[in-house]
């Protein structure tokens, strides 16, 4: 149990310290479509899909609302292929 402690304490501690950029930049690698090709159906996408939802946990509790972080993140994505 104490371990799960520490986890959940690192976690806190790092919602935190997670700025703007870092959460962005996080969201942008995992959306990359060339990333999300490479998916196959035996991997799965949800450790992908886990990762987005934390970050977006995240930037939620840094007082950014996701849908509009999301939106950012998209057009990130539509800027670096054209």
């Amino acid at each position: 149990m104490p371990s799960m402690r520490r986890i959940l304490l690192v976690l806190v501690l790092s919602c935190g310290l997670a700025s703007a950029d870092t959460i962005r930049d996080a969201l942008v690698s995992l959306c990359e479509p060339a990333k999300i090709a490479t998916i196959s159906a035996e991997r799965g996408a949800n450790p992908r899909v886990r990762k987005i939802c934390y970050w977006l946990e995240m930037a939620r509790k840094a007082g950014r609302e996701p849908s509009i972080e999301m939106r950012e993140v998209m057009s990130a994505l539509a800027l670096n292929l054209n």
